[in-house]
């Protein structure tokens, strides 16, 4: 299977977000659905004319750390909102978010390819930042991301923020 990765058209995100949403569970997807969907830089992994996978980063302006919610905004994106203001640096970086993949997909590459390709398309950007669970943090460190902070969200579960710079 040839996997081409590219800079997504302003288009292309809604089947996207649609590829996200199926790939990652509804307590994570939950954290990023606020976000808004204009800006930022977002790569698909296709093969032929199918999406396969998808990453998005945003500048530090579109940032969950910076950017207001609207006031429907699901509780568990509010209360994760928080937790990342508590928890991002506070010089100007990107955010990486959310990264998916299709179900049953999974494990051939593809999430790298995206990742590649977004980091790829942000060089010079400096700071990167990416908040990960426990199964994604080795995927993370694969892809240029160090570890800089280990703790709970606001759910309990474990959370790690991960660095880079392009």
């Amino acid at each position: 299977m040839e996997l081409i990765a590219r800079r997504l058209e302003s288009d292309e995100w809604p089947e996207a977000s649609r590829l996200m949403a199926r790939s990652l569970p509804e307590s994570l997807f939950d954290r990023f659905e606020a976000l808004p969907a204009a800006g930022g830089i977002a790569v698909g992994v296709f093969t032929g004319a199918d999406i396969l996978g998808a990453a998005r980063a945003v500048p530090h302006a579109g940032c969950l750390c910076q950017v207001e919610l609207p006031s429907d905004a699901a509780h568990g994106a509010l209360d994760f909102q928080a937790f990342i203001r508590a928890n991002h640096p506070n010089q100007r970086h990107w955010f990486v978010g959310p990264v998916g993949v299709e179900p049953g997909q999974q494990g051939a590459g593809i999430g790298t390819a995206a990742m590649r390709a977004l980091m790829n398309s942000i060089v010079g950007a400096g700071l990167v930042c990416v908040e990960a669970e426990d199964d994604i943090v080795t995927f993370f460190e694969r892809v240029g991301f160090r570890p800089t902070l280990r703790t709970p969200a606001p759910d309990g579960s474990p959370i790690t923020f991960l660095e880079a710079h392009v």
